[in-house]
């Protein structure tokens, strides 16, 4: 089988591999392990070392190669980290790739690490079974965990998610920089999920508590807007009502048509009239007023008006009585 692992620095490239090789070292004893990765201490043959010895890479990756012949009933592991310092981009061997494509008769699982899958050979990548992307790690949730991505081979679109969890353990048997940094840093993803609660919060407070404020403020207002013009009109309609029972009525007319003395009784120099409160409204309104006239104006038990008397003084009746003074 041959995987591709890649993934920028610091996504875990590295622990997936050291994960998985403990994994198979607990469940099979009889594994030959050859791995370049840093300062692993698990049991392995050095990958570098082992090139060296059988005269470089086009040598080593070779099925007429004695190594892989030898111990054929013995499963052997490779894990080759930084891949493409081996295979790059431009490199080109058709035995190295025929040994890519026979790997599985020698009894020998391959994987290759490296930080872009573009970096390699496009011969070696459409013979991968599996590519997997580690996630960056501030791309993930959470630091305790490390999410991969199996990518399909054709689209390169996700197909399976898979989460590893986070053991010191793992990380100590290799040189990580996930345990030599120390220092606690939120991921973007947290950042985001921070902030994300903070704006919400604040916004469910706003509508908890400040809107209904804004709202009964309002309506206050728009209440004490509405008083004080009620106000005004009562007072308008007061001032009015005052103005249209003047207790005397000055502009001058000689109009005594309809004054009568009142039970007959003329000494007290004043003839009084009976006219309806429409009608008195009516010639108060329209400039019929009467001089030296004053007036009663009579309500009904529901404090309505009802009826009006006009008391004009006896201008006759004063000259007589002024004459007699006289003599």
């Amino acid at each position: 089988m041959l995987q591709i692992i890649y993934g920028v620095p610091g996504s875990g490239k590295s622990y997936y591999a050291v994960y998985n090789i403990k994994k198979f070292l607990e469940k099979e004893k009889n594994i030959n392990l050859i791995s370049n990765i840093e300062n692993l201490k698990l049991p392995h043959e050095d990958l570098d070392k082992l090139i060296q010895d059988y005269g470089g890479v086009d040598k080593f990756f070779n099925v007429d190669c004695e190594f892989w012949k030898k111990d054929i009933e013995i499963k052997k592991i490779l894990f080759v980290d930084e891949s493409q310092r081996y295979f790059n981009k431009r490199f080109f061997s058709s035995s190295v790739f025929f040994f890519f494509q026979y790997h599985r008769h020698l009894n020998c699982d391959i994987y290759l690490i490296t930080q872009s899958y573009k970096t390699l050979p496009t011969e070696l990548v459409v013979l991968s079974e599996i590519v997997i992307q580690a996630v960056p790690s501030s791309f993930r949730w959470f630091k305790n965990s490390f999410k991969y991505l199996v990518k399909d081979l054709e689209t390169f679109e996700t197909v399976e998610k898979i989460d590893i969890p986070f053991k010191k353990d793992v990380a100590e048997l290799y040189t990580s920089a996930l345990v030599i940094n120390t220092t606690k840093k939120m991921t973007y993803t947290q950042k985001y999920l921070i902030g994300s609660v903070l704006l919400f919060s604040v916004a469910l407070l706003l509508l908890i508590f400040a809107f209904p404020y804004f709202f009964l403020h309002v309506a206050k207002s728009d209440d004490k807007k509405v008083a004080s013009q009620t106000k005004q009109v009562n007072k308008s309609s007061s001032t009015n009502s005052s103005n249209l029972s003047l207790p005397k009525l000055e502009k001058k007319n000689n109009d005594d048509k309809g004054f009568e003395y009142p039970g007959g009784i003329a000494t007290k120099g004043y003839r009084q009239k009976e006219i309806t409160y429409g009608e008195y409204l009516n010639k108060y309104q329209n400039g019929v007023v009467y001089q030296s006239v004053n007036h009663i104006i009579v309500y009904d038990n529901h404090n309505r008006p009802k009826k009006v008397f006009l008391y004009k003084e006896d201008q006759s009746q004063n000259s007589d009585n002024s004459s007699n003074n006289l003599n």
